[in-house]
């Protein structure tokens, strides 16, 4: 298997390492795509892996709005010559549009999305269990916490209780295992 696997930090070195070391060990071939920022491509070299370096990370709207052009011809550059059989990556462009919404909530076209986006997920995933009316409702993730406001009058709305909403789960976990252990 060919295994392509895009860093936009550092950490995502860390994040991806063990697994493409378990990979390379097991006869598949693993390339990373990087833009030159911080250490990656520092962390890159010292771990022995094979990258793509798409150049500089550029910091202004014009800048970035440039290279997620560059960088998307460039991705199909070395998919047509790497040919993977697989894309990993810690972001994507999902979150990038995510991103933008929440960045522009306050425009009535992005408030529009986000408002319909939760209806949809209450009338979906929510709604259809009667007993949903008689429990609190928790959510996990960026999306609900940035957008909790939204997400809250909306289960009101339905006469829905939207309990706890906790963006960064893993602080919960940590603060578990120190007062379990």
């Amino acid at each position: 298997m060919r295994i392509l696997i895009d860093i936009g930090h550092p950490a995502h070195v860390h994040l991806f390492r063990n697994f493409a070391k378990e990979m390379i060990k097991r006869g598949h071939k693993v390339l990373f795509t990087c833009r030159d920022r911080e250490f990656v491509l520092y962390l890159l070299q010292y771990y022995g892996f094979g990258y793509r370096n798409f150049g500089k990370h550029y910091e202004t709207l014009q800048g970035k709005a440039f290279g997620i052009v560059k960088n998307i011809l460039q991705m199909l550059d070395v998919s047509l010559v790497f040919k993977p059989d697989i894309y990993l990556s810690h972001g994507s462009t999902i979150a990038g549009f995510a991103s933008f919404v929440i960045d522009n909530i306050e425009e009535q076209s992005m408030y529009n999305i986000v408002h319909h986006s939760f209806n949809s997920f209450f009338d979906e995933f929510i709604l259809p269990y009667p007993e949903s009316k008689s429990y609190p409702i928790n959510f996990v993730g960026s999306i609900a916490a940035l957008l909790s406001d939204i997400l809250k009058d909306i289960g009101s709305k339905r006469n829905l209780f939207v309990n706890n909403i906790v963006r960064y789960p893993i602080d919960a976990l940590v603060d578990y295992h120190l007062n379990k252990f």
